[in-house]
């Protein structure tokens, strides 16, 4: 396949699923407007939310832009982390909880659909520029704010975007403490494992691209 033609095919690829990811979140917002209470805040104050939101601006820039900047790879490998932690803490943590008024193919969209398609873009399409533990480390940085504002928030309103932010459904602060020591060892790990990958796989398609 010719290059241009990859191009234009990656290109379709990143706006099919921005837009997948864009019009689930609106029609879950649109819904739950419907079914009073509903609060925004608490709507955006979901990690799979903000992560499908992100990668769905970063698809489509991606999409739209040719340009490969250090910038576009960055956060094309951070919403690929984001969103394989959210497929990875689903699967292990939150697939058994009702549903409510999530539309069952919105979650399935959110939590499986779309972290598929960042992780097989970035694993067909990797970085063009050579990543470095460095600069990929500031991926973390989101996840820790978030962490930071659930918590605080949580504390004050009662209420939790996950159980296991909540005291008291995992044996008080200890037990949250446990769960968000395991979620950023998931964080650092894959972390590195992505910018491990996107290397490699840069390295070996170079000599086929020359």
């Amino acid at each position: 396949m010719q290059a241009s033609n990859r191009r234009r095919l990656a290109a379709a690829y990143r706006i099919s699923f921005g837009l997948l990811a864009l019009a689930a979140i609106v029609i879950q917002f649109l819904t739950g407007q419907a079914h009073p209470p509903f609060s925004a805040v608490n709507f955006f104050s979901y990690f799979t939310t903000l992560s499908n939101l992100l990668s769905a601006i970063v698809f489509l820039w991606a999409g739209i832009s040719a340009r490969r900047t250090m910038g576009v790879e960055l956060m094309r490998g951070a919403v690929t982390l984001y969103l394989s932690v959210v497929f990875i803490v689903y699967a292990l943590l939150l697939s058994d909880i009702p549903l409510g008024i999530l539309r069952p193919w919105i979650n399935t969209v959110l939590h499986q659909v779309v972290p598929a398609a960042a992780l097989f873009d970035w694993l067909c399409a990797p970085p063009e520029h050579r990543l470095e533990l460095r600069r990929t480390a500031i991926w973390l940085a989101f996840p820790c704010l978030f962490l930071a504002y659930s918590l605080v928030r949580g504390a004050r309103i009662d209420w939790y975007p996950y159980p296991f932010f909540d005291p008291s459904k995992v044996g008080g602060y200890t037990g949250v403490a446990g769960y968000c020591v395991a979620v950023t060892m998931v964080l650092v790990l894959f972390g590195a494992l992505l910018t491990w990958l996107g290397n490699y796989l840069r390295q070996r398609r170079m000599p086929m691209a020359s």
